[in-house]
């Protein structure tokens, strides 16, 4: 199965009391796909993320205008997210976008659930990119060969 491919960030915020709301307001118009007013002062810009890592900076900097405001909402192709989440995803995947032109994350202790939502993110890469933790005791690592599957007549 290749990457996911494009997906659809939402970010409905406002109404907020702060200068920035007019900013962040002409930033949406600027650069979301789409944006729509869901009420007063309450609007919902759309951003379609795929391989341009413009995209991803544009969506980035406005979720970091809005990210603090109580009534901010993001979701990713409809599933609602953590904002912290939602940031984490945009910087690393933009990253990937901009040395590699795809996700080459190596998962230290499994794939990450985080990564789900985003673009970039390969389910089949995922597994196969997980390095084995090293355990050690005191300074020296320990050789443990842990099997993939259960020896036969194991019980």
């Amino acid at each position: 199965m290749p990457p996911r491919g494009e997906v659809r960030l939402t970010i409905t915020f406002g109404p907020a009391v702060t200068p920035v709301f007019a900013s962040a307001l002409a930033y949406a118009r600027e650069h979301a796909n789409q944006l729509i007013q869901t009420g007063p002062r309450a609007y919902r810009a759309s951003f379609t993320l795929g391989t341009d890592p413009v995209v991803y900076g544009r969506a980035l900097h406005l979720v970091h205008m809005v990210y603090g405001w109580r009534a901010t909402l993001m979701e990713v192709d409809g599933s609602p997210e953590y904002g912290g989440t939602v940031r984490a995803m945009l910087h690393c995947a933009r990253e990937w976008l901009r040395r590699t032109g795809r996700c080459a994350e190596r998962f230290p202790g499994a794939p990450h659930p985080k990564c789900r939502g985003c673009p970039l993110y390969d389910t089949e890469w995922a597994p196969e990119s997980f390095t084995r933790p090293t355990w050690t005791v005191g300074l020296e690592p320990l050789d443990v060969v842990v099997p993939d599957h259960l020896p036969e007549g194991w019980t």
